[in-house]
């Protein structure tokens, strides 16, 4: 991606969520607790996908072709959720000292991954772990299973679903649905996509996409995290992949649960809407760790510089 564009992209992302509608900006609309949902699911407004357009593709006039694709994308969570589900089965959940909370990225291949060696280390100094695990949307669950054959103490997020969670996480995806359509109709939010600013039209589609089937995704993991740690009543949370969406899901569910959360992490970073956070997104709710493990000096440097996560 050219860094020029990257950076008016990010710029774009980064002044739409200050737009004030009446009198709020687009953060506090979209405020759970202590948080706002809108720094969850930012980073899929620039996520390369072949059905929306992104903000780049946006910027580049880049056009999408309209299939019957979309609609399934944006329909399929729930059912490959409750697929997941039931090809998993159950699990026992017993009260440990530290769960990992890790996404495919850091678990899979052989038994020696990053998540294996933390696991081992923390077990080393006479504590109790159990992994939980975040699937890929597009599964169906078998991973899971070849997982946990592997690792019997591999717990899917999904094992922590029940008609309680299942029925706040409905509540909480209706009330933000409601909201994203009460913000669209109000005229400060209209005068905006009528203005100057041909970017609003062009991604009109993505931003349904993020604040309706992103954010549903978002919370239905945090109201599962949270009845996770209910369960499992760990003393700390280790999140495998602080920056992602499901990372940022894990930080919220922690934080409102008043268990210390920490990052690790786990690629190589870069001047993206997944590690580039303003004092401004710091302030307004963004969800960031207690502590955050990195591998050296640069990445501290990085993060302190690109991220404003100071200390």
């Amino acid at each position: 991606m050219d860094d020029v564009v990257n950076e008016r992209a990010m710029r774009w992302v980064k002044n739409f969520c200050k737009i004030k509608v009446d009198g709020f900006p687009v953060t506090e609309w979209f405020r759970y607790d202590f948080h706002s949902l809108w720094y969850v699911v930012e980073p899929w407004m620039n996520v390369q996908s072949p059905y929306f357009n992104s903000v780049t593709d946006a910027l580049q006039n880049v056009k999408r072709k309209k299939s019957l694709l979309r609609f399934l994308v944006r329909h399929s969570f729930l059912p490959k959720f409750y697929a997941r589900k039931f090809v998993i089965g159950k699990n026992m959940h017993e009260p440990v000292d530290v769960v990992l909370a890790a996404h495919t990225m850091t678990i899979r291949g052989g038994t020696d991954t990053m998540c294996d060696q933390l696991r081992e280390e923390f077990v080393k100094e006479g504590m109790s772990v159990s992994v939980v695990y975040y699937d890929d949307n597009a599964s169906l669950g078998f991973r899971t299973l070849r997982l946990r054959k592997l690792r019997p103490y591999v717990h899917s997020i999904e094992s922590f679903a029940n008609r309680e969670s299942m029925g706040t996480a409905k509540y909480w995806v209706s009330h933000f649905r409601d909201t994203w359509k009460v913000m669209k109709g109000k005229e400060d939010y209209k005068r905006y996509v009528d203005g100057k600013d041909i970017l609003f039209k062009r991604l009109r589609e993505r931003l349904d996409f993020v604040l309706v089937r992103v954010m549903q995704e978002a919370i239905t993991h945090i109201i599962l995290t949270k009845m996770m740690i209910h369960q499992l009543k760990p003393k700390m949370v280790v999140s495998m992949n602080f920056p992602t969406i499901i990372g940022r899901c894990v930080t919220v569910a922690s934080k409102e649960a008043g268990i210390p959360i920490v990052g690790v992490q786990a690629g190589i970073m870069s001047r993206s809407l997944y590690y580039c956070h303003s004092k401004y997104d710091v302030l307004h709710g963004y969800p960031k760790p207690d502590a955050t493990f990195v591998y050296g000096e640069y990445s501290k440097r990085f993060l302190k510089k690109c991220a404003n996560y100071g200390g």
